[in-house]
């Protein structure tokens, strides 16, 4: 090192192999230095054999090129950067090595070289076609002109306040329109191995290409040459470091996980982070390799969710020869194919961030203080409960202390209850009317393509993140609600104007049933357990009235992620909305055991990476029925995507009430609390049957 630079001088036979090299490390740490040759001195150096054929003194023995790798790397005052420079050239060292892997795997050295032959390596790799690669490569250098804007589209959209940022940039045209053509053929008419991934939620076939830690297929270098090319291209450091500049994020791991998805007509998938269960970091992309005559007609739309929001933030259109970048945390789903004439087609992969990245930004969360347990006496539904239940709409067959004792076993032996018939037909019907009606108006509007804002508006918000739920949710206050709804611009849907009448009748039942400490001692009779909580006006949690759309809405995970270490809780819904046929519709309430994220997850590992979870409890949606189901930290209650082929939604009211852990005796001591009360409250309940049957 001196005081203008600190430099490596390297020799390089091969002109493309060094633009290669200037490419991969850029202008300002390198440059061509000299034409040098060997020339011979026509007699043996000192201390070796002399040659049987000398040669003539001054001929040229070999001709080759010098270059500089260079850091000149300056302090702020001006004074050379000692330690900087170091560190540069010791980048630059790894940088250039791993060029060297890269075209020495594929063989492109050897090649460009004209060598006839190449030592063996260990592992027989077919050679990729060398010149072919470098072109590719020189196109993706041309993409470094677009960096700034790419830079700031990334940036600005990951600053969006509505509805969320999601962190992304398009790049038209990405590569030479007359290679992608030609990967695209061979594509479509030698590509094998794609497997089918059909669930409630995705519809999709997925070809996985490159896997990191497994060595890249063999037969598909030889079968489909172009498209090994681009994966080449695609997992190498220069198109790394360009996802680098553009998300300007920390170091990504040198092997990404590449994969091919194909929608087929009618393919989709729903709302999930393809490269895991969104705890991935890094960068993800997809390059679109759809015909030429795609438009917005034929579907396939790729959605981009907001961070930690259900609203859909941009919608890019599959265009051919467009790269999307995007933040690998996002939730992303893909629209309904409609065409009938070709797949929508995409090269997609994930870059994630280095291991050691991925530890500095890990945090931790904060201890969750332990709370008083709950020692007050056991709970007592007293007449005066009865009463306010009865009023506000509960079939008497349900309060009868005959009934209770029932329930109270069944529950001890099952862990769940579904009581029939919960509210009186005249207090249920009236809400599967208002239901019913506002889904004829707005499910029952034939169009082919899904419409996120359908529902939306008289009090109805959307709850989220994407990746755990996406549903409605009716606002508390109808006023404010309206306010937020006429300043979106959804003049075409029911009610815009003014509150949507089948919410209002669901939050009546919920204000003055559900939130009522007679409704949580009414739980706590039936399943024998304690409330952790002792105030009764914070007993209750997560009171909702919802409403899942056909083809749009679901539950993906009930973590509360806050809840204390061994409390349990009880879950309660109560479904409304009037009798429906739900056999093959979804909407169904599923409870599954709660397993940690494997490390091979997501629509890019194919068919393993979305098992879906065997069910402990599955129960179709039934109209008033209050299902009551105890779950631990290692449940989890997921509500299934409803079909598109639903006439209509799913109404529900939901509560959750968390309890402390059964530890016996709650059946005797609920049975001795009944004990105590009046023979008068008996008779006065059988006399009220009587008449209510009469």
């Amino acid at each position: 090192a001196h005081e203008v630079e600190a430099l490596v001088a390297i020799t390089c036979s091969v002109a493309a192999v060094a633009s290669a090299l200037e490419r991969r490390l850029g202008p300002s740490h390198f440059r061509a230095s000299r034409d040098d040759e060997v020339v011979a001195d026509g007699g043996a150096g000192e201390g070796q054999r002399p040659s049987k054929r000398r040669r003539r003194a001054g001929a040229v023995v070999a001709r080759f090129q010098s270059y500089i790798v260079f850091s000149a790397a300056n302090l702020p005052d001006g004074t050379m950067d000692a330690e900087g420079r170091i560190k540069d050239l010791v980048r630059l060292a790894q940088e250039v090595r791993s060029l060297a892997l890269e075209l020495g795997s594929s063989g492109a050295v050897e090649q460009i070289a004209g060598a006839s032959s190449s030592k063996s390596t260990g592992m027989a790799m077919p050679a990729l076609d060398a010149k072919l690669v470098l072109k590719v490569r020189e196109q993706l250098a041309l993409v470094r002109d677009a960096l700034p804007a790419l830079r700031a589209a990334y940036a600005s959209s990951a600053q969006a306040a509505v509805p969320g940022g999601a962190a992304h940039a398009v790049l038209a045209p990405a590569f030479g329109r007359e290679y992608l053509e030609e990967v695209r053929v061979e594509l479509v008419t030698g590509l094998r191995g794609l497997r089918g991934m059909e669930t409630k939620e995705s519809c999709v076939l997925v070809r996985p290409l490159l896997q990191p830690g497994l060595a890249p297929d063999e037969d598909l270098r030889q079968t489909l040459p172009r498209l090994s090319c681009l994966l080449n291209v695609l997992a190498s450091g220069d198109f790394k470091s360009l996802l680098e500049d553009v998300a300007e994020c920390a170091p990504l791991n040198p092997q990404p996980r590449i994969s091919i998805v194909a929608l087929p007509p009618g393919g989709f998938w729903s709302p999930q982070c393809v490269s895991g269960d969104g705890s991935v970091r890094g960068v993800s992309f997809a390059l679109f390799l759809v015909e030429d005559w795609w438009s917005a007609e034929d579907g396939g739309e790729l959605e981009l969710y907001g961070s930690n929001s259900a609203h859909v933030s941009t919608i890019v259109p599959p265009v051919f020869n467009t790269l999307l970048m995007y933040d690998a945390a996002l939730c992303t789903s893909a629209a309904k194919v409609l065409s009938e004439r070709a797949p929508q087609l995409a090269v997609v992969g994930t870059f994630s961030l280095a291991a050691s990245a991925v530890d500095a930004a890990k945090e931790v969360p904060p201890p969750v203080a332990s709370e008083p347990r709950n020692v007050e006496a056991p709970v007592v539904l007293n007449a005066a409960d009865r009463e306010a239940l009865r009023a506000e709409g509960v079939a008497l067959k349900h309060l009868q202390r005959k009934a209770l004792r029932r329930c109270q076993s069944e529950f001890a032996e099952k862990s769940c209850l579904r009581l029939e018939g919960f509210l009186r037909s005249v207090v249920a019907d009236e809400v599967a009317q208002l239901a019913q009606a506002r889904d004829a108006a707005e499910v029952g509007v034939a169009s082919p393509k899904l419409d996120h804002a359908l529902g939306r508006s008289g009090g109805w918000e959307l709850a989220g993140p994407a990746c755990m739920k996406r549903h409605l949710t009716f606002a508390a206050d109808d006023a404010a609600a309206v306010k937020r709804g006429s300043k979106r611009k959804r003049g075409a849907q029911l009610g815009a104007s003014e509150p949507c009448a089948a919410g209002r009748a669901m939050r009546n039942i919920a204000k003055s049933l559900i939130a009522q400490g007679a409704f949580a001692r009414y739980l706590q009779l039936v399943t024998g357990l304690a409330a952790r909580h002792t105030d009764p006006t914070s007993t209750l949690a997560l009171l909702e009235a919802r409403r899942f759309r056909p083809g749009l809405d679901y539950v993906r995970s009930s973590s509360s992620g806050a809840a204390v270490a061994g409390s349990m809780h009880v879950d309660a819904t109560l479904c409304l909305g009037g009798k429906r046929r739900w056999r093959g519709r979804g909407a169904a309430d599923v409870f599954v055991e709660a397993t940690p994220a494997s490390g091979i997850s997501g629509l890019l590992a194919g068919p393993e990476g979305i098992l879906p979870k065997v069910p402990i409890l599955r129960d179709r949606p039934a109209h008033n029925v209050l299902r009551i189901v105890l779950r631990d930290a290692d449940t989890e209650h997921l509500i299934e995507p409803v079909a598109m082929s639903s006439k209509g939604s799913r109404w529900d009211l939901a509560c959750e009430l968390e309890v402390e852990p059964p530890e016996g005796g709650s059946d005797s001591d609920a049975e001795g609390g009944e004990a105590g009360e009046s023979e008068e409250g008996d008779a006065e309940i059988g006399s009220e049957e009587e008449e209510d049957e009469e």
